[in-house]
């Protein structure tokens, strides 16, 4: 006889057992982001500076979106899927380096470790204890501090030329 709920399995968060789970969303989101941050960068640069004609670089994402499949797919219709699934997300990737991030390190970095963190709060929020969700609540304001910051640094740098000039 088979049960299909013992073939799952089971699947923890992996901030739980922090002592402060809201640090551990923190921490992590922030090494992930900048050793993410600097993959897309050093990527991004290298095709940049090495791969100049149009028809190499979509050679290029093709390959890329072929070797990220793998070998657990079952069937060609699988296999297309998969292929067609990665095609798209490195294609948007692309697409975002080139035409919004452009060689912006900060603002890469904002955006992969806000996606983290909400995906980390989301975790935490989404739990019956208070405990969990207060940690969420504590995700949600850090990620809201880190993205005012750069918006904050901005105001205050304009503020104090508008001074300086006013002088």
């Amino acid at each position: 006889m088979y049960d299909l709920h013992r073939s799952i399995g089971a699947a923890f968060g992996q901030d739980y057992d922090a002592s402060l789970p809201a640090a551990s969303v923190l921490g992590w989101s922030v090494l992930h982001s900048m050793l993410m941050t600097g993959l897309v960068v050093a990527v991004a640069s290298f095709v940049a500076a090495q791969v100049k004609r149009p028809g190499l670089r979509l050679l290029l994402l093709l390959a890329c979106s072929l070797s990220l499949i793998g070998g657990s797919w079952g069937s060609p219709a699988d296999l297309a899927q998969r292929f067609a699934t990665q095609f798209i997300v490195l294609g948007v990737l692309a697409l975002g380096v080139r035409y919004i991030v452009g060689f912006n390190i900060l603002g890469c970095f904002l955006v992969v470790a806000g996606t983290s963190l909400l995906g980390g709060a989301s975790e935490l929020l989404s739990q019956p204890d208070s405990f969990y969700r207060a940690n969420g609540y504590a995700v949600l304001v850090a990620l809201v501090l880190l993205l005012a910051w750069p918006l904050i640094a901005w105001r205050m740098r304009g503020s104090a030329s508008t001074v300086q000039a006013l002088n």
